[in-house]
């Protein structure tokens, strides 16, 4: 529990940073809250990023719920996603259009899946997959990201 408000709190440090950052407009700011990015996803996954970020989604996402309860896991999810969209608030502020589009249908698809392995969870992950959803278009995704957008919406909890 301490670890996760940490993380908590880191998160909402690094959503601070950025917004900070965005709204300087001085040289140098957006390099640091990216810094503060990848420190972010160094204390999620308790490794290296380029280590973390090589690895194949459901990797990531296996590496994120080892240990974990359901709630637990999809909340790790969340956060990464979350870590996610602040890099992409980053690149969107410096031109790189593709980098922030990237890294949300990232979070998105990470949303999705975590869905997908923990269906209980489904209302916690809810509201962050519909605001990424109104961030990314169903034509945005990879085929196989389009067919769990889908099947989400579809779908109706029990």
């Amino acid at each position: 529990m301490l670890r996760q408000d940490y993380i908590m709190r880191m998160i909402s440090e690094l959503g601070q940073c950025v917004r900070a950052a965005v709204a300087s407009g001085e040289p140098g700011k957006e390099a640091e809250a990216l810094q503060a990015v990848i420190h972010a996803q160094r204390q999620l996954f308790q490794e290296p990023p380029e280590i973390a970020l090589a690895k194949s989604l459901d990797e990531q996402i296996d590496h994120l719920a080892k240990g974990e309860t359901p709630f637990a896991a999809a909340h790790r999810v969340s956060d990464y996603a979350e870590i996610l969209e602040q890099a992409a608030l980053i690149y969107d502020h410096v031109g790189k259009e593709s980098l922030a589009l990237s890294s949300r249908i990232l979070g998105l698809s990470a949303l999705l899946n975590a869905v997908v392995r923990w269906p209980e969870q489904r209302a916690n992950l809810a509201p962050k997959i519909d605001r990424f959803s109104a961030l990314v278009t169903a034509e945005e995704l990879p085929p196989p990201f389009q067919e769990l957008l889908e099947h989400y919406e579809t779908v109706q909890v029990p």
